[in-house]
């Protein structure tokens, strides 16, 4: 595949920020640099497919093991050539193989041309092909995705945040949010959640519980195999967090610890002890239930003050 993909990747891509406010013409420039380096990664280090209309495959050859992440290619393609696709610091960085699906918009990845992508993968033994797959999936559209189409690899590890049983109203019938949605099939193929990523070797579920409908869908998921990660007081910031500091790496790599779920936990903790918002949230919870003496020690956490 030509040399590592380290030092490439980032000369391809960069980390530099886009603006916050463009243009329709800048907006268009941006999406078309964002295709160019994505086919340009593609072509160098595994493929770049668009698949149907409305999703995109970006496939990194790095590695005997395979992290499996979903993103939104919409948001990507904002930010032009700087648009790194959900885990591309795994495969730039720690020597894991990278396949990301993408969507255009908010999908929820329910389409017949994905499934039949994934159909293809799957007879040609593609995922088969790696020693360890690993399915990774951030809020409730990633992580209904990891847990839906996790089953296409043998005993894969899942790590889910945040995530959706299903949007049938059988399913899931407490669920209010993402009326568009709603309107999708989520009773065929891939469907249901919990059943798809029943047989995966470990599923770490994390989630905050006292956000009602997050912690109804959590409970949907069960199974000796399932490792639940309750984060309270966390959300909305848990895919922040997920993604803070050195990114998803440590997430992945702390599979590799001895306990694997405290790990995970340890590192949610110290990336909120760093993050104001939490703080400055904390502080305000603490107030509010007239613990002033909490509400003081959480603010003396606040990393800006």
């Amino acid at each position: 595949m030509g040399e590592a993909p380290i030092s490439r990747m980032t000369q391809l891509l960069g980390h530099s920020p886009a603006d916050a406010v463009q243009t329709q013409a800048q907006n268009q420039a941006q999406a078309r640099a964002w295709r160019i380096k994505m086919e340009a990664l593609g072509q160098e280090f595994g493929s770049f497919t668009q698949v149907g209309r409305r999703h995109f495959a970006l496939f990194i050859e790095s590695g005997m093991e395979l992290v499996v992440t979903f993103d939104n290619a919409a948001r990507l393609a904002t930010m032009g050539e700087n648009g790194l696709p959900l885990g591309a610091e795994l495969a730039d960085r720690h020597g894991f193989s990278l396949l990301c699906l993408m969507s255009a918009g908010q999908t929820w990845f329910r389409d017949a041309d994905l499934f039949a992508h994934l159909d293809g993968l799957v007879d040609e033994g593609f995922f088969d092909s790696f020693k360890r797959v690993i399915f990774c999936g951030l809020g409730p559209v990633g992580g209904y995705a990891a847990a839906a189409f996790s089953i296409t690899a043998p005993e894969p590890e899942v790590i889910l945040s945040s995530p959706v049983a299903s949007l049938a109203p059988k399913d899931a019938p407490f669920e209010t949010r993402f009326a568009r949605a709603r309107r999708l099939d989520f009773s065929t193929r891939f469907g249901f959640g919990p059943d798809m990523s029943a047989h995966s070797k470990a599923l770490y579920l994390i989630y905050d519980p006292a956000t009602t409908v997050a912690a109804a869908h959590a409970a949907l998921y069960r199974g000796a195999h399932i490792r639940k990660i309750a984060l309270p007081r966390h959300a909305p910031l848990i895919e922040r967090l997920a993604l803070a500091q050195e990114g998803l790496a440590p997430l992945i790599l702390a599979l590799d610890a001895p306990a694997p779920s405290a790990a995970i936990r340890r590192i949610f903790r110290e990336r909120a002890r760093r993050d104001d918002t939490y703080i400055n949230n904390l502080a305000a919870q603490a107030k509010a239930r007239k613990h002033p003496k909490l509400a003081a020690r959480a603010a003396g956490f606040s990393p800006s003050g």
